[in-house]
């Protein structure tokens, strides 16, 4: 039933990250402040930190022009991810003890699973 709460409130927050499309450098001021926060709870986070830590790498390459071979689509949804972790508006607050980031471990994991290949172009491309 949460995880119902977490797809309905990520996708209000996916309609946000539609203002990206045009004005993609404001981007990066959404990944400064949820790699902040994503330092600040690495703990709770540590099941999906890698690929939260790949989302933010992605949206600050993509928003300094640097990468931009991903689908809209595909970027709308990792945009769409940060601005949920950073929410403190979502299915289970942060604040609760323990259960607080089960809700955006679970978007990420979904982002991730949905857009798996787009993720894995962006690695290769950040290895090279």
């Amino acid at each position: 039933m949460k995880y119902k709460r977490a797809i309905h409130a990520y996708k209000t927050v996916l309609a946000d990250a539609e203002q990206y499309r045009e004005h993609p450098e404001d981007a990066g001021d959404i990944a400064r402040r949820a790699a902040a926060k994503a330092e600040e709870h690495k703990g709770p986070m540590h099941r999906v930190f890698e690929d939260l830590a790949t989302f933010l790498r992605l949206v600050r390459a993509w928003s300094k022009g640097e990468y931009r071979l991903i689908p809209w689509r595909s970027m709308a949804m990792v945009i769409g991810a940060v601005l949920y972790f950073l929410s403190p508006i979502d299915a289970i607050p942060d604040f609760i003890p323990v259960i607080g980031f089960v809700d955006d471990a679970f978007i990420i994991t979904f982002v991730m699973r949905a857009i798996r290949r787009d993720v894995q172009d962006f690695r290769e491309w950040e290895s090279v």
